[in-house]
Formats: C-alpha cells, sequence, structure tokens
C-alpha cells in the first residue's frame, strides 16, 4: 500500500502552509488528498477537529455561489496546500483565538470501490447574519465516493501564535476575504451602496474587526504601555479609531506627519484646470490634532513633513516606545498605513520588536527625521518650494546597524536599514551616475 512518508507543516499567527511527500510518483488512482486540521490542547490530545475548506470542483460539478466544502468532498489536488481559515472561522465572522496548537492528517483518496476505507462527508454550512439560521452549502453535480489509498501521516505541530519573543506579530485579513465578503454583505438580501466602506470606516464594527485581524489589537496594546513617551513617523492619518488613539495619548506623543493626498482646488468644476491642493487625506487628521495641541497643558509635539508636489514622499510608518526613564524599548512598525483601507481593505502586517537595542535604532532615525526640517508651505495645502528629504539625512542612513536580540531558538542578530539612502535630489539616480549600495552593516557588538 503506498504511503505518504512526510508531511510538514509552518505557521504563522493567522495561516499556515503544508506539504507532503508519497513514496510513488505519480499515485495511482489518485485523485487528491483529504486533510484535517487536529486542535491540541496542553497534553497534546485531539479536543476538536476540522476538514480543510476546498473550494475547486471536479469536472462536472459546479460551485456557482462560491461556497467552500472541504476536503472530504473536493480533495486537494496538489502536494502544497494553504490553511486560510487556521484563525478564521468560516462559520461566521469570527477569529479563534491566539496560540492555537494544531497538527494536520493528510491521506490520499481516490474513488471508492470495494477493499477501499471510505471516506466519510462532512457537511459546510455558515450562520446568515441576517436570520441566524444555518445555511448548507451545497454545488451541483453528482457527488464522486471517495475512499483512502494510504495511511494517515501526521505532519509536526504547530502553534498559531503572535507571541514569538521579542516579535510580535500580526495580519490584517483584507483582500484575502473576496467570497466572505460577497456572502456576508449579500445576507440580508442587498448591498447598499458604500456599504462596506461604512462597516470598514466604523470604528468597533463587527466586520472592520473580523478584516483587521489582530492589527488593531496590537496597535491598541502598544499604546496602552503606561507612563513614557511615544515617537511617531507616519506616512498616511486618515482612520478615526487611530486618530483618537493618538489624540488620547497625545500628552506623551511626539509625531512627525507627512503629506498625503492632493487633488484639484474646486472638485466641482470638474475640468481639471484649477489649481491644485495637496495633504488632501491627512489634511483633516492635521487639523484634529493641532486642536487637541492646542488645549492647556499639552506635550504634544507635532512636524509637519509636507513634500506637497516636490516627487518626495515621507513613506514612514512606525511608533518607538521610550520609557519614563528616557529608554528606548519597543517598536511598532510593518506594512499597514493609518487608515481605513490600511487596516481594513489591504493585506498588510503590523510587527513589534520588543528590544531596547531595535528601539534605539529606530528613536536614532526619527531624531534624523526630526532635524531633516522641511519648508512649510502657507497655506499647508499649497505646493512646496525647496521641499525634498536632505542628503545629509540620506548618508546617515547608509550605514545599517546591527544588534544583537534574544529569541526562543537562541541569539541572533538584526540589521536595521533605513530609507532613504540614496544620495542626490532624483531617485534612482541617471543610469551614467550610479551610487553604490549602502555598505552592509558591521557585526554587533
Amino acid at each position: 500500500m503506498a504511503k505518504i512518508i512526510r508531511a510538514r507543516a509552518f505557521a504563522n499567527n493567522e495561516v499556515a502552509f503544508l506539504a507532503w511527500e508519497v513514496d510513488q510518483q505519480p499515485l495511482p488512482q489518485c485523485l487528491g488528498f483529504h486533510i484535517v486540521r487536529e486542535h491540541l490542547n496542553e497534553q497534546g490530545a485531539v479536543i476538536e477537529e476540522r476538514p480543510l475548506a476546498s473550494y475547486v470542483a471536479f469536472k462536472g460539478q459546479h460551485n456557482p455561489s462560491g461556497l467552500a466544502q472541504n476536503t472530504t468532498v473536493w480533495p486537494v489536488q496538489k502536494m502544497t496546500w494553504r490553511d486560510l481559515t487556521l484563525r478564521r472561522r468560516r462559520s461566521g465572522a469570527g477569529l479563534r483565538p491566539d496560540g492555537q496548537t494544531v497538527r494536520y492528517r493528510v491521506r490520499a483518496v481516490g474513488r471508492w470501490q470495494a477493499g477501499l476505507e471510505r471516506v466519510v462527508t462532512v457537511p459546510e454550512s455558515h450562520r446568515n447574519r441576517a436570520t441566524g439560521a444555518l445555511v448548507a452549502h451545497t454545488y451541483t453535480g453528482t457527488p464522486i465516493a471517495l475512499g483512502y489509498l494510504t495511511p494517515a501521516a501526521f505532519s509536526n505541530t504547530v502553534r498559531a501564535t503572535s507571541q514569538r519573543p521579542p516579535f510580535v506579530s500580526a495580519f490584517t485579513n483584507g483582500v484575502l476575504s473576496t467570497q466572505f465578503l460577497v456572502r456576508v454583505l449579500n445576507d440580508d438580501g442587498v448591498v447598499k451602496d458604500g456599504e462596506l466602506l461604512d462597516h470598514m470606516k466604523t470604528p468597533g464594527d463587527w466586520l472592520r474587526e473580523y478584516l483587521a485581524g489582530d492589527v488593531l489589537v496590537l496597535i491598541r496594546k502598544f499604546f496602552a504601555q503606561k507612563k513614557g513617551r511615544f515617537f511617531a513617523a507616519l506616512y498616511e492619518l486618515e482612520d478615526d479609531e487611530l486618530l483618537a488613539l493618538l489624540q488620547d495619548h497625545a500628552e506623551r506623543l511626539s509625531l512627525i506627519l507627512a503629506d498625503a493626498g492632493s487633488g484639484p482646488a474646486d472638485e466641482e468644476a470638474g475640468d481639471g484646470q484649477g489649481p491644485t491642493v495637496y495633504d488632501t487625506r491627512n489634511g483633516p487628521a492635521r487639523a484634529a490634532l493641532r486642536a487637541r495641541a492646542s488645549q492647556a497643558g499639552t506635550a504634544f509635539i507635532l512636524q509637519d513633513r509636507l513634500f506637497n508636489g516636490s516627487g518626495h514622499i515621507g513613506h514612514n510608518k512606525f511608533v518607538v516606545f521610550v520609557d519614563a526613564a528616557g529608554k528606548p524599548q519597543a517598536v511598532l512598525t510593518g506594512s499597514t498605513n493609518w487608515t481605513f483601507s490600511g487596516v481594513a481593505g489591504q493585506s498588510n502586517n503590523c510587527i513589534v520588536i520588543n528590544d531596547a537595542a531595535v528601539a534605539g535604532q529606530y528613536l536614532d532615525y526619527w531624531k534624523r527625521l526630526h532635524s531633516d526640517v522641511q519648508p512649510t508651505p502657507v497655506p499647508l495645502s499649497a505646493a512646496v518650494k525647496g521641499g525634498g528629504q536632505g542628503d545629509g539625512l540620506k548618508q546617515a542612513n547608509r550605514q545599517a546597524t546591527a544588534v544583537s536580540i534574544s529569541t526562543a531558538a537562541g541569539a541572533a542578530t538584526v540589521e536595521a536599514w533605513f530609507s532613504p539612502n540614496m544620495p542626490g535630489k532624483n531617485q534612482p539616480p541617471a543610469r551614467s551616475k550610479l551610487v553604490p549600495p549602502p555598505p552592509p552593516a558591521p557585526p554587533p557588538p
């Protein structure tokens, strides 16, 4: 009897990647692989199991509604797979708790015939948010009875956790949730104009929280650190909840805020010939923060970093936490822009590094940005004359830094690279004036 000789799983805090190998290639009569996720308790016992979701039907079958079946119905027809619902519940808009411990059971299957152990079909359904009723998942075409061709093979055990000290990582669900979004928005029978945007923009909204994954949770926890001060540099700031978070901590916030967005001064004119205004996306948040800073007793610091129309962007998105003694302790960074689309409409990540040395490198970078003062246009929405990131900043950023950190797996080295780090006003330089890349970082002390 054929067998699966190896199965391996790798997980972050959202999804798992699986790969397996068989002792015969091709495997006779094989139609695919039945994969089951087994949830384990602290003692290693199975407390729950679930076949993985699948969407690809056999020839002659169709899935017009795009609803999930699972690998008891449509086995995986390849040797690798991603478990996209490791944390996300496919029966509704919810996440399983962080820290789930799982392993995977994999068996090859073919058409059932006498002598084979039959695969028991597991039905799939979801709960309609509007009515509360369970909706069975169906498809068209004749079902195919499946039987096992190999014994079960088990992957290694993995833990779906955001906590891998000194790193804490989170990911949005964003664009990966397209089919889910279509279904939940149609639960009440109609999709209203702007309905999805309303969900994404509204703090505390159930769909926004689902799409944001653990990213908003991680940002909230970062700002929950007591005493101390936050040094932030942001590119875009267009999310009501995150703006409110900065306002709530204004007395211990130093913020460098770049410009984002531009458009015609008179949008109703519609001819596109009028003057251009800048910072259209960040402008409202900037004004709200300045109003907060005007309140008596605030120690809030806001430095405008406006490149309006100059061709430069301040593409920073990080926050450094410095304790009450003035020592950097942690940094929050990642790809997530502080906009409603960044946290709930795109595929982004957010990471906290709880390491004083790494945080110190980011704080030094923040200070370099702070010293690279840009002209202030009047009004703030006007084009900037003479703006641009200085060569002094770029030259300082050319020297990478390496620091040693401690992890659960042992000592490691982190190299911190900051940008911009190429001299010259135009990026990239002309081909005839190519500048060598920054030199490698010296080893940590």
